[in-house]
């Protein structure tokens, strides 16, 4: 095979093939990341249910508490 021939395979067929690589190594990054901050999301979602639950414990059942607006 002639360089030029080995050349433009590489033009046409390498560089399409790159950014392919390239295109799904950023979509596996951007899925790993997602997931981590759903992850951090539902633990705060956690947390704040947690504090709900533990203040309207501690208020208990104060149904005849009039707030003023």
């Amino acid at each position: 095979m002639e360089v030029e021939v080995i050349t433009t395979i590489i033009n046409t067929v390498g560089f399409p093939i790159a950014v392919c690589i390239a295109l799904f190594w950023t979509l596996k990054q951007m899925g790993t990341k997602a997931l981590e901050t759903m992850n951090e999301f539902k633990d705060a979602l956690n947390r704040n249910t947690n504090s709900i639950i533990l203040l309207t414990s501690k208020i208990g059942d104060n149904s005849n508490v009039r707030i003023d607006k």
